[in-house]
């Protein structure tokens, strides 16, 4: 991303790798968009557990507990996008 100012978004690469978790949290004043480039895993978003693949979007609002579980060999990787920066 190419831009003169901070801006009120941030925008970054996640990768994790097979068997990888990350525990359950919340970011108390910024929502999340999770863009999954390749790989498979479980999500959890306010209690509700599904599974994610290549093109899935997942929304998370602000303060609502998430978190996921990569499924699979290959490695997990999204775009997340977060508003305001964390």
């Amino acid at each position: 991303m190419v831009s003169p100012n901070q801006g009120n978004i941030a925008v970054h690469l996640s990768e994790m790798k097979p068997s990888a978790e990350a525990l359950k949290h919340a970011h108390e004043t910024s929502e999340q968009v999770y863009i999954v480039l390749s790989g498979r895993a479980t999500m959890t978003v306010g209690g509700e557990t599904f599974n994610v693949k290549k093109g899935d979007v997942v929304y998370i609002p602000a303060n609502v507990e998430h978190q996921a579980k990569v499924v699979g060999r290959e490695t997990f990787k999204s775009m997340i996008v977060t508003a305001p920066p964390l």
